[in-house]
């Protein structure tokens, strides 16, 4: 996903769980923001890949698991 991007010279930063960055805390990403603000003076893009990763076929995941997994976080209360 980022090949393209950066070969045109984007800057990109990408967070999870395996840096050190938990996205469903509004902290987290407070701090996170910040500091990529800081570096760089702007953001052009802000891109969510956050999901749960419930592997199973659709047809054996309930209704829940189904919300769940693409209403997970959103973004917007990083700007609250």
């Amino acid at each position: 996903m980022a090949k393209i991007p950066k070969a045109e010279g984007a800057i990109l930063h990408g967070f999870s769980r395996e840096n050190g960055v938990d996205v469903r805390e509004k902290s987290t990403l407070d701090a996170v923001f910040l500091d990529v603000f800081k570096k760089n003076g702007r953001f052009d893009f802000i891109i969510n890949f956050a999901g749960l990763l419930n592997i199973k076929l659709l047809k054996e995941k309930t209704d829940a698991e189904i919300f769940d997994s693409k209403n997970c976080i959103s973004l917007s209360q990083a700007f609250a």
